[in-house]
């Protein structure tokens, strides 16, 4: 996940440490986070359907 706010300050290829998140321009996201099962279930049978 980009940060917009500290993007625009320290850009995208920020090199601060991995725990320094309030700061960071970046963070990891794991798939699915923040998503229930049906809204993936729903994302994955409209992919097939493509």
């Amino acid at each position: 996940m980009i940060d917009p706010v500290n993007a625009n300050v320290n850009g995208v290829l920020d090199t601060k440490s991995y725990s320094d998140f309030i700061n960071r321009s970046w963070m990891l996201r794991t798939v699915g986070c923040g998503h229930s099962e049906s809204a993936w279930r729903d994302m994955v049978s409209n992919l097939r359907l493509v």
